[in-house]
């Protein structure tokens, strides 16, 4: 962003977040994904994506007990 040279002032920094999750989180984030979703309405099954693989991994890793889990998003801001 600095380098576009468009702002006057830029600055990077982290937003962290505890959220709690279990298997049934982790594949509903997965089939949140657009273009996983537009695979799956092209025709694309779920077996031919490996999403059976996911679910039964996820399942097994995780299982149904929430746990905590750490998000972290970076962010950008410019000053024009």
């Amino acid at each position: 962003m600095q380098a576009s040279g468009y702002f006057r002032s830029t600055r990077e920094f982290n937003i962290h977040q505890v959220v709690m999750g279990n298997a049934e989180r982790l594949v509903g984030l997965a089939f949140s994904f657009g273009f996983l979703q537009d695979l799956l309405k092209a025709g694309v099954n779920e077996e031919e994506l490996g999403l059976d693989l996911l679910k039964k991994e996820a399942d097994y890793i995780l299982g149904e007990e929430l746990k905590p889990w750490v998000w972290s998003t970076q962010v950008w801001v410019g000053v024009v």
